[in-house]
């Protein structure tokens, strides 16, 4: 919840006005995030690699209805955006899928180059926005916000510390739960 949950807050607060949002990532943050969208009652379209049935099964366990890839354009145009995954080629998807004026928030600590796309992508206003670092504010704020939800679902596993490469490129081939958290023996 301090990590995920917090960071996922901030991206999430910049767009929380907007009532059709993209997430793009359902791990840690996202599936959290989610969670606090519907009950706010956003719509929410999960966009998720190709052959992820974890990340299907997760967003339908989540609530969310509209599932896609993420490389697919769909008809009906986002307001706004969220990219947790660390996928730079996320964010023309994003913009290709978002309605003029809307917002792209890039919620990842890192995330691999954004490749050269066209002009028109971005044209219309649509906006870009990474998040650095999360303040005293937003911890106080998310935790305003998740105890009026009645619950909210971790998906977690828990590992030894000793399995934490393994762990990692689990991670990056979906192949785990959301979020993972080390025990130190």
């Amino acid at each position: 919840m301090l990590c995920g949950g917090v960071i996922g807050y901030r991206a999430f607060n910049f767009i929380q006005d907007k009532d059709i949002i993209g997430i793009y990532g359902l791990g840690s943050s996202g599936h959290i995030i989610s969670q606090i969208a519907i009950n706010l009652n956003k719509k929410l379209i999960a966009f998720i690699k190709r052959d992820d049935k974890k990340g299907k099964e997760l967003a339908i366990d989540l609530g969310i209805n509209e599932i896609y890839y993420s490389d697919e354009i769909i008809k009906t145009k986002l307001e706004a955006g969220i990219i947790f995954a660390p996928v730079g080629d996320l964010v023309k998807y994003a913009l290709m899928n978002l309605e003029k004026g809307g917002s792209i928030i890039s919620a990842g600590i890192h995330m691999s180059d954004i490749p050269s796309f066209e002009y028109k992508y971005l044209w219309g206003e649509r906006s870009i926005k990474s998040v650095a670092n999360v303040t005293r504010n937003d911890a106080i704020n998310f935790f305003k916000i998740i105890s009026k939800i009645s619950k909210i679902n971790i998906h977690y596993q828990i590992f030894n510390l000793n399995e934490v490469n393994k762990i990692i490129n689990d991670i990056r081939e979906s192949k785990l739960k959301p979020s993972v958290v080390f025990k130190i023996d």
